[in-house]
């Protein structure tokens, strides 16, 4: 299974420039099977995460976070809910 781990939208995250619904639509066309979003400091709520599942059923769409650690730069967290406070 090929997944990016590492996915953000203009959204949540100012240098993105596509859409949560390009990004999945250029992910099926390269090929993957799956997206993480891991926009800046943000995550998508389950509610949104399941209306993009919706649009795209078979694909894998998954949540995670870009958090910026000062001192540290930036890490990629996955495997948690929003109702874990950033």
């Amino acid at each position: 299974m090929k997944i990016d781990m590492h996915v953000h939208t203009s959204k949540y995250s100012q240098c993105a420039i596509s859409d949560a619904d390009q990004m999945v639509s250029a992910a099926i066309e390269a090929g993957l099977d799956g997206i993480v979003l891991t926009e800046h400091n943000h995550m998508w709520n389950i509610d949104e995460i399941n209306q993009l599942r919706e649009r795209f059923p078979g694909f894998k769409i998954f949540n995670g976070v870009e958090v910026s650690v000062k001192d540290v730069g930036d890490i990629l967290v996955y495997g948690v809910s929003t109702s874990c406070p950033i």
